[in-house]
């Protein structure tokens, strides 16, 4: 997998394993410039509760209708929401230093 630039230098230094974990409210640093970056808080918190509101949903049908179908829907949806997470969630600058 490629990866994904940093908003500050326009370089593509951001590993895939570092945007999955900035989807995850966690700071991750540019390997170029040194920056510390984050994932939008507005859109992780959209992810977040998308996510949460989908997996209360199949598992109240669960409860009414006892079927191994919806684990299954369940693994897929989270697999669809992480995947969202790092292929599209926009990354923000936390922290810059000083341009060398």
């Amino acid at each position: 997998m490629r990866n994904f630039t940093c908003p500050r230098c326009n370089e593509r230094t951001i590993s895939p394993s570092d945007k999955f974990r900035a989807g995850w409210w966690q700071s991750v640093h540019c390997g170029h410039c040194g920056a510390r970056l984050s994932a939008l808080p507005l859109a992780v918190m959209l992810v977040h509760f998308i996510y949460v509101w989908i997996a209360a949903w199949i598992a109240g049908i669960y409860v009414y209708q006892i079927d191994p179908v919806y684990y299954a829907a369940a693994i897929a949806t989270w697999v669809v929401i992480e995947s969202i997470n790092v292929m599209l969630m926009p990354l923000v600058i936390l922290k810059a230093l000083p341009q060398k």
